[in-house]
Order: C-alpha cells, then structure tokens, then sequence
C-alpha cells in the first residue's frame, strides 16, 4: 500500500474561519521510494492583502504568490487524485490539517498516522 504524507500551509490556526494557502502531497510506495508529489499555492476566499503580516511571518508565504494562485476547489481536484486508491496517510497534527480537505470536499479513506505524537515523547 502506498504512503502519502501530507502538510497545508493556513491563514492561521482556526481550522473553521481560517484557510489553506499552500498544500504539499508526497506519495511513496511501501518501500518509502518516491512516485509523485504535488504542491500548490491556494489563494483564499478572504481579503488577502490584511494578510500580508500574518502569512509572510507564519508560513514565511510571499503575499504575491497566493495573489496568482488557484482557489480551493481548482486545487482540489488534484489533491484528490492522491486519495484514489487506498492509501497510509501520514501527517503531523493530522486532526488540524484533515479538516481542510474534508473542506475540499475530499474524505480519504485511508489509515491515517500522526507523526505529531511521536513528538509528546
């Protein structure tokens, strides 16, 4: 079974009022060798230029490349490709990035592993 591990960028840390600005998608095979990838900026449905502090500080996002960039439903077609075939999702803090693509309308069905656990220890 493939592996794919997964991360958004955000406006901020609501995972209700806030939105993804980028998103990165690695998939593996099950001997962890590389098969495909895929990252895109998201511009947000929100006013981006009251963003410019906030996103250029948190996420180190130039303001201009989320300005160009496709909105959520144009992106998650390609992301949604990654969940086709059954999968090991992989993810730090998975409960705060999942609820972005069941945003994208997207609902792997997936074992899913959060790295961020392994970091409690």
């Amino acid at each position: 079974m493939d592996i794919v591990f997964c991360d958004f960028e955000t406006t901020w840390l609501d995972r209700r009022r806030d939105h993804p600005l980028q998103v990165w998608l690695i998939r593996c095979d099950q001997h962890m060798q590389y098969k495909d990838s895929y990252m895109s900026y998201i511009c947000p449905d929100r006013e981006i230029t009251r963003l410019r502090t906030i996103v250029q500080h948190m996420t180190d996002i130039d303001i201009n490349d989320i300005a160009q960039a496709p909105s959520m439903d144009e992106v998650a077609e390609s992301v949604s490709r990654f969940f086709d075939t059954p999968c090991i999702l992989v993810w730090q803090n998975i409960d705060f990035d999942y609820a972005f693509l069941e945003r994208l309308s997207i609902k792997p069905h997936c074992q899913r592993y959060d790295t961020y656990i392994f970091g409690q220890y």
